[in-house]
This record gives structure tokens, C-alpha cells and sequence, in this order.
């Protein structure tokens, strides 16, 4: 089973600065100057929410239309309920230890 690829809300975002070729080695914001968590960055968590204690939430860039943002939200969506389902399928049928 594959699991599908969702690029991080934070491409869309006018807070967003920028990729690995930083100082920190990983993609940066304004909320997040040193380094934006694995949590929105790989595992489709929606920055529209708080993130820990955080206040500075993401905001679409001028060019980035509502469409864009509702694809992104039924891609998000699907990722979860990938993992919801991975999860517990490998719960009613465990991996045999060796």
C-alpha cells in the first residue's frame, strides 16, 4: 500500500521563506524561523490551527486562489484517512515477529 504525497500547506502560505539551502537545512517561515516542523511538513497537519503554542498561522499568498487551498484540504483529508486506515489494518493483522 503507498502512501500518498501531500505537499505541505506551507507552499501556499506568503509566511513561508524557503527550502534546504538555509542555514538551519530545512525549510523555514515567519512562525517558524528555525525549521518548520516534520508534523506540517510531511504528515498534512493544517497550519490554519495552532501548532503547539505558536500564534502565527498561515495565511494564502495573494496568488494562491480558495480552489487551491479546498484542493489541498480534500488531499490532506485523503492522507489521514490513509494512515487511519494503515493503522488499523496493521492492528488486526500484526506483522508474525521472527
Amino acid at each position: 500500500m503507498s502512501v500518498p504525497l501531500v505537499p505541505p500547506i506551507c507552499l501556499m502560505c506568503k509566511r513561508f521563506k524557503g527550502g534546504l539551502g538555509n542555514p538551519v537545512g530545512k525549510p523555514t517561515c515567519q512562525a517558524f524561523p528555525d525549521g518548520i516542523p516534520d508534523e506540517i511538513l510531511y504528515r498534512a497537519y493544517d497550519h490554519r490551527e495552532p501548532y503547539l503554542d505558536e500564534e502565527i498561522l498561515f495565511e494564502k499568498r495573494a496568488e494562491v486562489s480558495d480552489a487551491q487551498v479546498e484542493e489541498w484540504e480534500k488531499m490532506a483529508l485523503e492522507f489521514m484517512k490513509e494512515g487511519m486506515l494503515t493503522a488499523i489494518d496493521a492492528l488486526e493483522n500484526p506483522t508474525p515477529e521472527e
